[in-house]
């Protein structure tokens, strides 16, 4: 160890910490760049084929997925709510025809 290295780190070891953080930004550039241009146009077209196979080809149907993405979360929780204590008779019927053995 050198006189005035005291922390006991070799300068290898930081030079090879900066080159991998270096390297890993690059690859993470050519990554990107080959994302933007081969795979994801291919995987809009193959998510639009889908979706056309899914809705028949109705436009309505296609749009209606969106416009029911687009309302207001807020009232979620409360229709869950609603939802299921409408579904409490069901679930008495269910379990009184399966009673426990």
């Amino acid at each position: 160890m050198h006189e005035g290295n005291k922390t006991g780190v070799s300068m290898v070891g930081n030079k090879r910490a900066v080159l991998a953080v270096i390297g890993a930004i690059i690859l993470g550039a050519i990554g990107s760049g080959l994302w933007e241009m081969i795979a994801k146009p291919g995987l809009s077209s193959l998510g639009r084929l889908f979706l056309t196979l899914v809705t028949f080809g109705s436009e309505s149907a296609r749009n209606n997925a969106y416009a029911d993405a687009a309302l207001d979360p807020t009232a979620i929780p409360s229709l869950v709510l609603l939802l299921q204590f409408s579904a409490i008779p069901f679930y008495a019927l269910i379990f009184g025809a399966f009673p426990k053995q």
